[in-house]
């Protein structure tokens, strides 16, 4: 079978639409990883590609008040890329969700279920306290973790509890780990300035094509706590909504959100070294060739 492409790249950069024509070109299916995606009826705000012309899976596959976690991601994804093996379809897997990515084409480190009792003791303990243990026992994932988040803290000391093994340190064995997949990065980038530009211009296309009123509507169904937390800018327009915010703030805020996810998705994949970067709009012809080229030689010989 021909390897993946997996086309990835941050927020707002043109992923969908280069996806879209090469699954339109080499006969091929798309596969979403963007965690704002899996959920029904949060279209406008999440920028789903309703319209693809190509066959895409791995969009609405939850409601908004369901969890959808890595763990189902990568199960149901890897369901999804053994019917498209079956019709011969070749598979393009495109987002910016890099910790999903990674799961679909590694898997997901081991850890074991959470400790309840666990967890009681350490309510019984401050934050600072907590963070104190962390840095004893882990410092290297407490210079990862800010020390207000008690989630993740708690969750580190578990690890270390459990296992006697440092969450940094199962994470570092991870990371060194080869997928036994076959798959061709390509990375879309433009220069930042250009990149805001694009942002801003999309954050106001999606208030002109209603984005108020899709959260209205999803608030007549679902508690405000599952739409907030399930995309970027919804928790903004919910505090419109509630009058916390005028609706110049509100864009200003979103505008602000998507940049810094932006931001952390390009620190994310420029760490993957094996990723090949592309501009989105002089490049097609270049990525073309390279896909073309993999598909009749293996990626490992594109380079």
């Amino acid at each position: 079978m021909n390897p993946w492409i997996v086309i990835v790249g941050p927020t707002a950069v043109g992923k969908s639409e280069l996806a879209d024509n090469l699954a339109l070109a080499f006969n091929g299916e798309i596969i979403s990883c963007d965690s704002q995606l899996f959920y029904k009826g949060m279209d406008i705000g999440t920028a789903k590609p309703l319209e693809s012309k190509a066959p895409m899976h791995m969009i609405d596959c939850a409601l908004p008040s369901e969890a959808f976690d890595v763990n189902q991601y990568r199960t149901k994804t890897l369901d999804v890329i053994a019917g498209m093996s079956t019709r011969k379809k070749s598979v393009f897997i495109v987002g910016g969700s890099g910790f999903y990515l990674r799961a679909l084409l590694k898997g997901v480190y081991e850890t074991h279920a959470p400790d309840n009792n666990f967890r009681k003791l350490c309510v019984l303990k401050d934050l600072k306290t907590l963070y104190d243990e962390l840095c004893d026992v882990d410092p290297q994932s407490a210079l990862s973790i800010h020390p207000n988040d008690k989630y993740r803290i708690v969750r580190a000391l578990e690890v270390f509890n459990q296992t006697g093994k440092k969450l940094s340190q199962i994470k570092s064995e991870f990371e060194k780990k080869e997928s036994h997949l076959n798959f061709l990065k390509i990375g879309l980038t433009i220069p930042k300035t250009q990149l805001h530009v694009k942002i801003e211009k999309r954050v106001d296309l999606m208030f002109e094509n209603g984005w108020v009123q899709e959260v209205q509507n999803l608030l007549q169904t679902y508690q405000l706590r599952d739409i907030a937390s399930k995309g970027i800018g919804y928790g903004a327009i919910i505090d419109y909504l509630q009058k916390n915010l005028s609706f110049e703030e509100c864009r200003l805020r979103i505008i602000h959100e998507t940049k810094q996810l932006a931001k952390k998705q390009m620190t994310w994949f420029r760490a993957d070294k094996t990723i090949q970067w592309f501009h989105p709009q002089f490049d097609n012809e270049r990525i073309s060739w390279v896909i073309n080229f993999c598909f009749k030689n293996g990626p490992m010989s594109a380079f």
